[in-house]
């Protein structure tokens, strides 16, 4: 009795210990609140980031607004006597525009998956610029440096009007420009000497008596000026030949438009035809490959067709002989027809 009593004892102080068991609702709940937050995360995510969604394009519309709002009241406030006038509604409305973009800032570094990618991205410090300058221009009163910056909200226009749908067109122009370069340049270097050589006959013509010609930089800016077609009249010769010289500086001035815009305009065709063949020629593969693809189907179709046809033929179904000629009628061990 007593062994089976200490027995007992030594099992009871043997047991392993009872583990405690968590309750399930806990790690439901965990698992609701994770699914709360990542599905808060993907809401916000088709509001910032998909533009092609509902949301996206209310978002965009709304954004686009404040930007244009924004610089309205920008615009507003370097008119002294509107600022004077309503300088408060407008410092009010700024400042309200300012803190929804810094939410906008908060809410996309917190929905994005790669927030220091957003963040160091030419977007990301777009957004950044879009509130902080205006912040800084508060602190330090009169500083136009924060003014400039603050407009870098007019390029937030190109995020929300998604300029990606126009990468194709861009790319004509950047190549069109790229190919026309030395043609441009040819012409730029021609217009520099003839403005030059303008500029010192223009002074030797009119230095004298015009005050305006009264050295040969001056001159030089007349002569660009007149061969741009600006003219802005500050400057304007005296004599018949000086006269004379400017007319025939002024119907030169069209050609200096015109070479250069059909020199690109010529690139751009080029390009475009070059693109359009490159189309065709792409359709034209894509058809031919899949017409490859067919014929390829269609042959492997014929020879399975042809091998159970083969194999159907070769093995005769009374006796089970094989290797009989795909010409063979009868078996040559039993006489049984082959079918």
């Amino acid at each position: 009795m007593e062994s089976s009593t200490l027995k007992e004892k030594k099992a009871i102080q043997t047991k392993p210990p009872v583990k405690k068991v968590k309750k399930k609702t806990s790690s439901r709940f965990a698992r609701g609140r994770r699914f709360a937050k990542s599905k808060w995360r993907m809401r916000l995510d088709r509001l910032f980031f998909k533009s092609n969604t509902i949301e996206g394009k209310v978002f965009d519309t709304a954004l686009l607004a404040l930007i244009v709002l924004s610089l309205v009241v920008v615009m507003m406030q370097s008119v002294s006597e509107i600022d004077q006038q309503y300088g408060t509604y407008l410092l009010a409305i700024e400042m309200a525009v300012t803190a929804l973009f810094a939410i906008e800032y908060v809410l996309r570094v917190a929905t994005s998956h790669r927030p220091m990618r957003y963040i160091l991205s030419f977007y990301g410090i777009i957004d950044l610029l879009a509130f902080v300058p205006a912040i800084f221009s508060w602190m330090f009163a009169g500083s136009n440096f924060f003014l400039l910056l603050r407009v870098t909200r007019i390029i937030s226009i190109f995020k929300v009007l998604d300029m990606n749908q126009y990468t194709g067109e861009a790319q004509i122009l950047t190549q069109a420009l790229r190919a026309s370069r030395h043609k441009i340049t040819v012409f730029v270097i021609f217009v520099a000497t003839n403005v030059v050589l303008l500029g010192f006959i223009m002074f030797l013509v009119e230095g004298r008596d015009n005050p305006g010609f009264s050295s040969i930089p001056k001159s030089i800016y007349w002569a660009i000026v007149t061969l741009t077609t600006v003219g802005y009249g500050d400057i304007a010769p005296q004599s018949a030949l000086g006269r004379a010289i400017a007319a025939v500086v002024m119907v030169l001035g069209y050609g200096v438009l015109a070479v250069p815009t059909g020199i690109v305009s010529a690139e751009i065709a080029t390009q475009v035809t070059h693109k359009s063949d490159e189309d065709e020629f792409e359709e034209e593969e894509k058809e031919l490959r899949e017409e490859l693809e067919k014929e390829k189907h269609k042959t492997k179709d014929t020879i399975t067709q042809q091998e159970s046809k083969k194999s159907i033929i070769e093995k005769c179904s009374h006796c089970g002989a094989e290797r009989h000629t795909e010409l063979a009628s009868f078996c040559y061990k039993c006489g049984n027809e082959l079918i």
